[in-house]
Order: structure tokens, then sequence, then C-alpha cells
């Protein structure tokens, strides 16, 4: 019987959507004491359905979604048994009481791990100091760049993955003006030098930019946040300057790109409150657990013990 309930819960979980289906009843349009279903002569409440959803296993709950009937029969029937088993005490036997010994201890570290996290103190104090540390990641620049165009060199194939890409670069190749690295570096320089003396970048970007869309706009390049979709290489180089700086040039695989930030916003501390408070706590919990795995490391002993083959004849 047992098996025959469990077997119908995976195969239903298997089945079941995890989501709450679009026209669910909103929380508290239904009273919680309102019979929502009877069983084995007991009614059971909007309460209890809520207990249930907040206290079995997801997989479990979901069949709900699917179908309410086959997941009361099979949740009550498992409480039922259960409520029959603790009546024999099943749960002094062995080794069903180290089972349910492990799962409340796993159970309760997880409690624990969270609770730690969710009531660490976070002062307004610690919340403004890691948000000037951090400024840059709330950073929003609006930039301008010239692109320089070059070859960029083809790998010797070793696999069937290089040949793909060596093929990729020949294609991008074919687009790109023909000049080395070195050439595009000597170029990229001299420009540098020009803006760096004042040189007007709008009429640099028109004579040397590479890039259609943006040389006859001034060289205006859009906007540049942390979670922007541009290369990593770009977002570090821009959010690293201030504004008004022109960078050095950024290498990207068959370009270079010298950008000057035009103008930098910073999203208002008051709206990042919460979301540093959750950063704050989580590194205290990322400390945590480095501290925990350093003390609970163990000196392995008898390390053979461990072995695939198994525990080593007891000596008699």
């Amino acid at each position: 019987m047992k098996i025959a309930i469990l077997c119908f819960v995976c195969a239903a979980a298997l089945r079941a959507q995890v989501n709450i289906q679009a026209g669910a009843i909103p929380p508290g349009a239904v009273a919680p004491d309102t019979v929502i279903a009877k069983i084995d002569g007991h009614d059971v409440t909007y309460a209890d359905y809520e207990k249930i959803l907040q206290s079995w296993p997801t997989q479990l709950t979901s069949i709900f979604q699917q179908s309410p009937a086959d997941a009361l029969r099979s949740i009550y029937t498992m409480m039922y048994l259960g409520s029959e088993g603790a009546k024999r005490k099943l749960d002094d036997e062995e080794p069903l009481k180290s089972q349910l010994e492990a799962t409340r201890t796993s159970m309760m570290a997880n409690a624990e791990f969270s609770y730690e996290r969710n009531h660490f103190a976070v002062s307004e104090d610690d919340i403004k100091q890691y948000y000037e540390k951090n400024k840059a990641h709330y950073a929003e620049a609006k930039i301008k760049a010239i692109k320089i165009g070059m070859q960029e060199p083809i790998p010797l194939p070793h696999s069937n993955e290089d040949i793909k890409k060596a093929s990729e670069i020949a294609v991008e190749n074919q687009r790109a003006p023909k000049r080395s690295e070195d050439e595009a570096r000597a170029l990229a320089a001299g420009i540098i030098s020009k803006l760096r003396a004042g040189g007007d970048f709008a009429a640099l970007a028109k004579q040397y930019s590479d890039d259609a869309d943006s040389k006859d706009k001034g060289g205006d390049y859009g906007t540049v946040a942390p979670t922007s979709s541009y290369p990593e290489s770009m977002k570090n180089a821009v959010l690293a300057l201030k504004q008004g700086e022109v960078s050095e040039p950024v290498h990207e695989p068959n370009a270079l790109y010298i950008i000057r930030v035009e103008e930098v916003h910073y999203e208002p501390l008051d709206k990042l409150m919460a979301d540093i408070t959750n950063r704050l706590r989580d590194e205290h919990l990322r400390v945590l657990a480095v501290e925990l795995n350093k003390r609970f490391q163990p000196e392995m002993v008898h390390p053979e013990v461990f072995l695939p083959s198994g525990r080593p004849p007891q000596s008699k």
C-alpha cells in the first residue's frame, strides 16, 4: 500500500505543474474555516489546505494543480498511516529513528542558516558605506566611442570546434578594415592623444570610426550600466572612468574602442536600501559558511575506510 501511494505521488509529480495556474483564488478570498472537502468523515478546511501547501514537499503539493482529489487522497492516506505507525511507536525503531533524527537535524540546520541570514543586523551606516564602496555597481554612463576595426588573428585549428571558430573569424575579417592589431593600436594612440589635448570627439569619430551607426552621430554609443549587454571588458573600462575621461583602447576580437564618458548617473540610495541589505546579509552568510567549513574540516585518521571497496575487515 505504501509503495503504491509513493509511486502515485512520484508519477503525478512528474505530470504536475509547479506554478499556480492563472485564475487561482487569491490569498484571503476564502475564509480559513470554509470546508472545501470531506474525507473519511472529517471536514477539510481551507486552513488545512493552506497548511498542506506550506508544509508538504513542493513536488507533492503541486499535484493539486492537476488533480486535487488525488492529492488529498494521497496526503490523508499517508497522514493516517503515519499516525498508525506512531501509535505502534515505529519511530523508536532503527533505522527509522535515526533517519527521522537526521531529517530533523537537516531541516533545523537549514532553518538556522536562514534565520542567521534574515536576522543579521544591517544598520543604515552599513548600507551607506556599502553604497559608497560599490557605487560603480549602481552607475549608468552615457558614452561616446570610436571603433578602430582590425583583422583578428586566425588561430591554428586543432579540432572541429577550432575549425568552426576560424571560419567565423575569417568571415568577420572580411568585414573589418585590412589593418593589423599593431596598426590599429598606433592609430588609436594618435586619436587618444588628440582627444586628451582637447580634440573634437565628433569630428574624430566621423573621420576615423569604423562603426557606421555612431560615426555620423558624433560617436554617441548609448548608455552603459553593470547589467548592460555590452562585453565585460567594455563595461569594466567605462565604469572605471570619471565623467569627461577618455579610455585607453578597449580590446575586442576585431576592434579597439576609444571611449569617453559624457555623463554619469547613480541610482539613488533610498531606492537601494532593500537590495543592499540583502547583499550584506548574503555576504554575512558567505563568511559564516567559510568559517564553518574551516571549523569543521575533518582530520582523516583512517581515509581507507571511505574507499569504494568499503570498510576494512574488523579485527577480532
